[in-house]
């Protein structure tokens, strides 16, 4: 009595969060007005009841991918967004994005994950994390979010970028390049720092770490590095979640920089805007692909518990200005490599 025109997979809109899969039915005839109420009756009654089998069939039966991330305003929600396309992109299974509200529990949660044949869960954003609990019964990846290993139930990707891409970006631009100063939080940062300074060394570079625990602790030790730094064999490194996302110690460290022709690079994309020379951070599109990745690795291979791997799908960004102040020169295709520049002009 019916037949499928197509089944086309929603994206996730602001007015209806939990539009997931549109199914579209057609009869093969238009009921004619001289037919009787009767048989028209009938005829969608036999309709609506396919179209909820069809529906319960495609939720409950088939295999699905179950994509968590939480309830935020834009512009941070296309972050997310960004990353959805990207799992969609990747998945052979139909995508499942379930915006995560305020106030929904673990049990709600795992109640949702544990409905019919679920390939797996990819978790984005601390809070999606955080309410999954130990949820033990499929695959479960995390992403979006700063992970370290001591602190994480399962396997996922950090935000964090892959400490080897910074360092070897930086060798690029800067040829002498020697020692590397870092300033970071170590109840935040410890393991990233750890992995920085293996691959740190693994060029040919050494990673001088400060650990500190307060901003004036933070602040110190900027000041501290940037009166003994090199400016031909030096470069001091900002990686997210550093003591300088303080604006106020930010714009110390680029104003003195700047003056002391200091290499400054981030993993922030807003710190290139500021004056940093360069910034590694993740593509967002290209996360989400990786998370699916690490999901298909995990569900055919064994992985390490708790696992954590840094971003290696990033973007670049360099700041002109602050290149041709350092004797960077940047010629037009160097330039194309990078996805934003600034000064744009």
């Amino acid at each position: 009595m019916y037949r499928i025109t197509s089944i086309n997979r929603e994206r996730t809109s602001h007015a209806n969060q939990r539009n997931h899969v549109a199914v579209k039915l057609r009869l093969p005839y238009e009921p004619r007005q001289r037919r009787s109420g009767a048989i028209a009756r009938s005829a969608f009654a036999t309709l609506a009841a396919c179209c909820a089998m069809l529906m319960s069939s495609l939720a409950l039966s088939e295999n699905r991918l179950t994509v968590l991330y939480p309830e935020i305003r834009d512009p941070y929600r296309q972050i997310f967004m960004h990353m959805i396309e990207g799992i969609e992109e990747a998945s052979s299974i139909p995508v499942i994005a379930h915006e995560l509200a305020r106030g929904e529990t673990e049990q709600t949660v795992g109640e949702l994950i544990s409905q019919g044949s679920n390939a797996g869960v990819i978790a984005l954003g601390k809070r999606s994390i955080d309410a999954l609990g130990k949820q033990q019964s499929i695959p479960i990846i995390m992403g979006a979010a700063i992970l370290k290993p001591d602190t994480s139930h399962y396997i996922g990707i950090t935000l964090n970028p892959d400490p080897s891409q910074v360092f070897g970006l930086a060798v690029e631009l800067q040829p002498n390049l020697k020692n590397i100063y870092v300033v970071y939080n170590p109840s935040l940062s410890d393991w990233t720092i750890q992995q920085a300074a293996k691959q740190a060394k693994a060029l040919g570079l050494t990673l001088h770490t400060y650990p500190v625990d307060s901003m004036q602790d933070a602040a110190m030790a900027y000041r501290t590095i940037q009166e003994s730094m090199n400016s031909d064999t030096d470069g001091l490194w900002l990686p997210i979640g550093a003591p300088s996302r303080d604006k106020s110690i930010l714009q110390r460290i680029l104003e003195t920089a700047w003056a002391k022709n200091q290499m400054v690079f981030s993993s922030n994309l807003s710190d290139v805007k500021r004056g940093a020379l360069f910034a590694l951070y993740p593509n967002n599109f290209g996360m989400g692909k990786d998370l699916v990745r690490l999901l298909e690795t995990a569900s055919t291979s064994e992985i390490e518990k708790n696992h954590i791997a840094f971003s290696t799908s990033l973007n670049k960004a360099v700041n002109r200005r602050a290149a041709e102040h350092l004797g960077i020169r940047l010629t037009k295709n160097d330039l194309e490599a990078y996805e934003f520049v600034y000064p744009s002009k």
